[in-house]
């Protein structure tokens, strides 16, 4: 039974070969080619877009990384800047804190364009949390000139030549 429905289907399309012309018969016989040439162009492009796209994924999630990593290590060199700050003050910790937070602002701008509009929340936050620190830095450093960086300014100096006065008072009158 199976064989004779494969049989009539066979001969079926025989009856509808024979009944194209030999000319006609060429003509899709060359277009074939062509078709196939074309289906290959098509799956080709597609597949060259892929790559591309992927390849601009690739860059930009290297570029989000590179930033990330930024942002860390800059956040990491202000938290020590201004541990050593507190201990023991100078111009050039001012400096490498200046420079951290440059870092740090850039790299939180690189990661909100390379973000999408879900984590944009977070990143203000983060640039807020950041923008903060500078500003009680800016307080710390502010009360620190007050104080003095060191023995011979703001007011260890003026403690110091207090007490120099104080000394020099008390020994003339031992005396």
């Amino acid at each position: 039974m199976r064989f004779v429905k494969i049989f009539l289907s066979i001969s079926r399309v025989n009856r509808l070969l024979t009944s194209f012309s030999v000319r006609t018969r060429i003509i899709v016989l060359a277009v074939i080619p062509v078709v196939g040439f074309l289906a290959n162009g098509l799956t080709y492009v597609s597949g060259e877009g892929d790559v591309a796209s992927a390849f601009e994924t690739v860059n930009r999630s290297s570029a989000l990384a590179d930033a990330s990593r930024d942002f860390q290590s800059s956040v990491s060199v202000i938290r020590i800047v201004v541990k050593d700050f507190g201990a023991s003050p100078s111009d050039n910790l001012l400096k490498s804190f200046e420079q951290a937070h440059s870092v740090a602002v850039r790299s939180l701008h690189t990661i909100a364009a390379s973000v999408d509009s879900r984590h944009a929340e977070n990143i203000v936050g983060l640039r807020r949390d950041v923008m903060n620190l500078h500003e009680i830095f800016t307080e710390l450093v502010r009360a620190q000139k007050t104080l003095g960086f060191d023995e011979l300014t703001g007011l260890r100096r003026n403690l110091d030549l207090a007490s120099n006065a104080v000394e020099r008072i008390i020994n003339d009158n031992m005396t």
